[in-house]
Formats: C-alpha cells, sequence, structure tokens
C-alpha cells in the first residue's frame, strides 16, 4: 500500500513538470507571436504613412493652386461635357481668390466664378454660341501650374506680390499662356505683367510699368 502511494506520489510530481514544461512552451510561442504581431503593425503603420505621405505629395500646392483646382472640379462638376478654355483669377483685399472658370461645348458657352473664402461657387453663366468650332480648349494635365507660373513672373519682375492671373489659349503664338499681373497698391506703385509660355514656362514678355 506504501508503495503504491509513492508511485502514485511520483507519477503526479512528474505530471506537474510535463505541465509546467508545456506552459513554458506555449508562452514563448505566444510571446514570439505577439512579437510578430507587432512587427506587422510597426509595418502596417509604416506603409500607411508612406501612402498618406504619397497622397499629401499629389495634393501639395499654395492656398491659390488648391482654390484652383477646387474652381476646376466644382465646373467640372456641373458642366461634365464642357471643355475648359480659360481661368481667370483675382486676388482679394482680405486674401482670398474669385476664380472663373470658363468653358464650352458645341451649342454653349459655360462661366462660373467661385470665391475660396467660403469654397462655394457664387455665380453660373450660359450663352447659346452657334459656332464654337475655332474655340481652344486647355489641357490643364500639360501646362504649368499656376504656383509654377508665379514664382517664374517673381523672378522676371522683381516684385513681391502677384494679384492677377489669366489662363488662355493665344492663337498669335499658338501656345497656352499664363498672364501674371502685378497691381501697383500691392507692390509700392509699380505695376507689371508677365507672359509666360504655360507648356514649357518660357517668358515671353514682361511688361514694367513704374
Amino acid at each position: 500500500m506504501k508503495k503504491s502511494l509513492k508511485s502514485l506520489v511520483a507519477l503526479s510530481l512528474a505530471g506537474l513538470v510535463l505541465g509546467s514544461a508545456s506552459l513554458g512552451y506555449v508562452s514563448a510561442q505566444e510571446s514570439e507571436s505577439s512579437e510578430a504581431a507587432s512587427s506587422e503593425s510597426v509595418e502596417s503603420s509604416a506603409s500607411s504613412e508612406s501612402t498618406e505621405s504619397t497622397e499629401g505629395e499629389e495634393t501639395e500646392g499654395s492656398e491659390l493652386q488648391q482654390a484652383v483646382a477646387a474652381a476646376v472640379e466644382a465646373f467640372e462638376a456641373e458642366y461634365a461635357d464642357a471643355e475648359i478654355n480659360e481661368i481667370d483669377v483675382e486676388l482679394n483685399r482680405d486674401g482670398s481668390y474669385e476664380i472663373d472658370v470658363d468653358g464650352f461645348d458645341d451649342t454653349t458657352d459655360y462661366e462660373i466664378t467661385y470665391r475660396s473664402d467660403n469654397a462655394e461657387v457664387t455665380s453660373r453663366e450660359t450663352e447659346s454660341e452657334d459656332d464654337n468650332q475655332d474655340e481652344q480648349a486647355l489641357d490643364l494635365e500639360a501646362v504649368i501650374t499656376i504656383d509654377e507660373a508665379t514664382e517664374i513672373a517673381l523672378s522676371e519682375a522683381s516684385l513681391e506680390t502677384a494679384t492677377s492671373w489669366n489662363l488662355d489659349h493665344d492663337d498669335d503664338n499658338d501656345v497656352p499662356e499664363w498672364q501674371v499681373s502685378f497691381d501697383e497698391d500691392e507692390n509700392g506703385g509699380q505695376e507689371a505683367e508677365v507672359t509666360i509660355n504655360a507648356n514649357d514656362g518660357t517668358v515671353i514678355e514682361t511688361e514694367l510699368d513704374d
């Protein structure tokens, strides 16, 4: 009887030892799994940050450039089948921008006015046109941005504040042109207008008025 009891105790102790070993093995596996999950989480986070960074680069630009993009988007939302042929931008006294976007189709001319301060279209105009065959649509993906045009004009005119911008197709030169203007009130009494080839950024003409 005593021998049998000793054997039972021995078997119980062996079971406890084996159980502890198993628990240690499971704990190690769980630790490895946790570390792997943590590593995947870090990689996922890095990937997400990279995507956000890439997307951020796509939307980079000054407040002016973003306002022009929003105005174009608003025009295209309202007149999906029309082509854009002119963009006109004015700097307001409060630092906001008023942007006119003109477009056309075979029978109609369209124009919207967009204000950056409230991010809304404030007016819409349509006019019937019998013949729009000679109108030239702008390829907005191919031309330099308004930020790039402004930088070129600032360097060319040696002034501080551009106050109006116009982008359309010039029939004489047969190229799209940016015209960047400088008002005397914002530039120490001096006016200027710089005309830029919107395809390659070369300066076509600079007019300076004292």
